[in-house]
Formats: structure tokens, sequence, C-alpha cells
């Protein structure tokens, strides 16, 4: 036999085999080159420093430097779920709604491939990407009622007219702007000054209460959990007239106790950072100093006695997003025990009603 003719009898490839290989290249080949890239990046000294620093620039409120070094992980990894994400955070709060749609969908798809384990969830993401798609929709309605309002007017209209409507749209956007600033999910250290009113249980009076909290988010929980160091002091007093034989009558007197307060304990962020209010819990230890001091006319100089008491401190509040910080509104319950001469058995506790704000980085 010739080898023309055994060249015809070899198997050759059927047409759908070679279809349906080079469909299967074309779809496979780039998933593994991904996965591959993105391999090991704990050991990849170069990618983890990208992140910890864009990590530090978001913190720093440094989003234009942040940005620029995720997009730089991205080079080395393009399936991280949480890079992504950060991307797309960066340009939610920059205000570019459109860019920060498309990274959140770009970190939900992430999510799907599974590639990269991740502690982000899709419910998350999608409801950022939800806020994000309303965010453009507005953004796309305003720019078609300013192209509809120019096209109505004639040019010397325009021309007297357009710095003023360029000012009413920069106004529709701001209120938006004012409750979408603070992104409370980067803080680790917050400080939070406060000022209302004490109302004692005892029978002292009702007086003005001053108060700062220094908080540390810890990191898990999405900073819903948080160790609370809180100092706070009031001056409630109590007047008075009491029967003396010895003046055949009755003199007054006024008593009153400082009380300083320090404690440290927990509190529990009820959601998450993405909520624009957020209700919280707090518990915690407290030691109050207490001063009690008595004026009368009687006594030639005033009286005084101190002591340090052990006791509680429940806080029942809410956040609610307001520029680069947290408006706060809480109600605190303090107790503890208070026994000198000059008060008799008593307590050092409180109701305090106070309003603050919340800031951090």
């Amino acid at each position: 036999m010739s080898k023309f003719h055994s060249l015809h009898l070899l198997p050759q490839p059927k047409p759908l085999t070679t279809v349906l290989l080079l469909i299967c290249l074309s779809v496979f080949s780039p998933l593994a080159q991904a996965q591959n890239a993105c391999e090991n990046l704990e050991q990849n000294e170069e990618y983890q420093s990208f992140v910890t620093q864009g990590i530090a620039a978001l913190q720093g409120a440094n989003y234009d430097e942040a940005f620029t070094l995720f997009s730089q992980a991205t080079e080395i990894c393009d399936a991280d779920p949480g890079v992504l994400y950060y991307l797309a955070r960066i340009k939610h709060l920059q205000g570019d709604c459109q860019a920060a749609l498309v990274y959140y969908q770009e970190s939900t798809l992430a999510l799907s491939k599974g590639l990269i384990r991740s502690e982000l969830t899709v419910a998350r993401v999608q409801k950022m990407q939800d806020d994000a798609q309303a965010c453009a929709d507005e953004e796309e309605r305003l720019r078609r009622e300013e192209e509809e309002r120019l096209l109505a007017e004639n040019a010397p209209e325009e021309s007297e007219d357009g710095q003023g409507g360029e000012t009413d749209g920069e106004g529709d956007d701001q209120p938006s702007a004012i409750f979408n600033m603070a992104d409370t999910a980067t803080w680790m250290l917050a400080f939070a000054p406060r000022v209302g009113i004490a109302i004692p249980t005892s029978d002292l009076g009702p007086f003005v209460l001053a108060a700062l909290e220094i908080d540390y988010f810890l990191p898990f929980l999405d900073n819903q959990l948080l160790i609370t160091l809180d100092f706070a002091y009031t001056r409630p007093s109590f007047e008075d007239e009491v029967d003396d034989s010895r003046i055949n009558g009755t003199y007054p007197f006024e008593l009153s106790v400082d009380m300083f307060k320090v404690s440290l304990g927990a509190a529990y962020r009820i959601f998450d950072a993405d909520a624009l209010i957020v209700p919280y819990v707090g518990l915690a230890l407290a030691v109050h100093m207490l001063k009690t001091t008595e004026n009368s006319p009687l006594l030639q100089d005033e009286q005084s006695e101190q002591s340090t008491a052990v006791g509680v401190d429940v806080a029942v509040g809410a956040d609610l997003k307001l520029g680069p910080g947290l408006l706060l509104a809480e109600l605190r319950w303090l107790y503890a025990g208070l026994q000198h001469d000059l008060t008799g058995s008593s307590n050092s506790g409180y109701l305090g009603i106070l309003l603050g704000y919340r800031i951090g980085f």
C-alpha cells in the first residue's frame, strides 16, 4: 500500500470535537490563569504591602492614594472581592456612584466565583450596590432635568441664569453628601464628647452632666463590638431647712455631691456600619469618686466628706451619620452606694440624658 493511501486510513479529527475543544480552552484557560495569579496571596509580600497601605490610606481619608494602592493590588490579582469592595467604597465616598456601582458588581462576581476566601457577604455587597444604584439614578435624573432646563431656555436667558442653575444643582446634592460621609467600617478609635442632664435616684436635684467616651472598635463582627472607656462629671445638690432648738427656729442648708465617674466596659452596635441610624447598648463597671459638701449660715466653714464607690453603668442610645462623624442621643443609668455622715445611707445613682457627637479614625 502506498504512503499516500496510508495517510487517508489514519483517524481524522472530527469538526465538532475541534470546536468543543476550542470553546473549553477559551472558557477555562483565563479562569485557570486568574486562579494561578491569585494563589498564595498571603505569601505575596508585594500584594500584601499594597493592601495594607491601601487600608491605612483609606482610614486616613486619603482616598486618591488608597485607590491607587488597591488598583496596583488588582494588577497582581483581580479576583479578590475585598479589594474590589474597597475600590467601590472609595468611589462611593467620593461621590462617583457610577464607578462605585461597577466595582460593587465586580466584587459580587468575585464572591460568586469563590477563588479567594473573604469575610464579605453577598448580602452586604448587594446592599451597598443598591445604594450606589439609587445614587446613580438620582445623578442621572438631575442630569436630565438640567439638560431639559437648558433646552427650554433661549440663549439670553441661559447666559443670565446659568450660574444660578448650577448653584441649585449643588444644593440638591448636598443633603445626601452630609448623611453619607462617615464610614465607621474603617474606624479603629473614636471619641464621643457629650453633654446633658443628670436626674439623681436620690433626693438630690437634677444637674448638668458632661461626659467623654473613648471607643476602641474590635476588628471583627464588622466593627459592631466596642471596648469603651467613659468619664463623666456632675454636681447635683439639695436645699432644705431644719429645726434647731438652739436658735428656737429653723436654719437653711445646702448639700451638694461632686460625682466623678470612670467606667470600663463594652458596647454592641446592633446594625452594621452601612446603616444610616445605628442603635447600640452598653454595659460597664463604674468607679464613682464622690465628695459631699454642706454649707449653712450656722457653719463657719463648709463641711465635706470624700469616698469611692463601685457600681454599674448601663447605656442605650443611637448614632446618626452626620458629616464626618455620628450624632448621638443616649440614656445612661448609673448606680453606686453613698454612705457619708452628711448624707446618711443613700446612693450616687442617676439617669443621664445626653446628646453628643462621635468622631473616629
